[in-house]
């Protein structure tokens, strides 16, 4: 199985887009990118539970056609799981906060990545 830990590539946070105006929240998008992939991460806190949804996407700009396994660690304990649909996309409800690594199980590849910050 072929490990690849995955790049930042580009950060935004801080703000939200409302219908008139935008305002300051701890809402944050990630891309990130390996060589074959690109991970677009979103985490949206809101109240005591954040989610954090994302959509993986091969580096040719397609959804990957196969299955793959999404799960976020905290101190290396599993702390929630997910699939992908049919558009390549996740959501997981994380209820803690911390720094946290998010892994990506495809039947070939394992991408890693890692010091996701929830607050």
């Amino acid at each position: 199985m072929q490990n690849q830990q995955a790049t930042l590539v580009m950060e935004s946070r801080g703000l939200a887009p409302q219908v008139r105006s935008f305002h300051f929240t701890d809402l944050w998008s990630r891309l990130y990118k390996t060589d074959e992939y690109f991970l677009d991460i979103t985490c949206k806190p809101e109240g005591e539970v954040s989610q954090l949804s994302g959509q993986i996407m091969l580096s040719s700009g397609l959804e990957p056609n196969q299955e793959a396994h999404i799960v976020l660690y905290h101190n290396n304990n599993e702390i929630a799981q997910s699939g992908l649909d049919s558009f390549g996309q996740f959501k997981l409800d994380v209820s803690k906060h911390g720094t946290f690594d998010l892994e990506v199980k495809f039947a070939e590849a394992r991408i890693t990545v890692p010091q996701l910050t929830i607050q």
